[in-house]
């Protein structure tokens, strides 16, 4: 399943919504202390915005096998170049 990217103040992301159902709770943890976007023009159902995450930290949870532990806010290694961000299309 491919990830769209959409583009917000310059800043790649993806909308939690979109990562694969079986993924998505884990992933949601595991970003919990990350810093996330907030983009004002994209609404949930219930009209607040919806849930979001830098392009990055999604490429980065796969790169590291989709670990449930919650992701460390310092860690500044890069994304393994063997994953990229092949999962990710970026959007027309």
């Amino acid at each position: 399943m491919n990830i769209p990217i959409r583009h917000y103040a310059g800043a790649p992301y993806i909308r939690i919504d979109t990562v694969p159902h079986e993924d998505r709770a884990r992933f949601s943890t595991w970003v919990y202390r990350q810093t996330c976007p907030v983009v004002p023009s994209k609404l949930d159902a219930n009209g607040t915005p919806a849930a979001c995450a830098y392009a990055w930290d999604y490429a980065k949870w796969i790169a590291t096998g989709k670990p449930t532990n919650l992701a460390d806010p310092y860690d500044t290694s890069p994304i393994q170049p063997s994953f990229g961000l092949r999962n990710l299309v970026r959007e027309p």
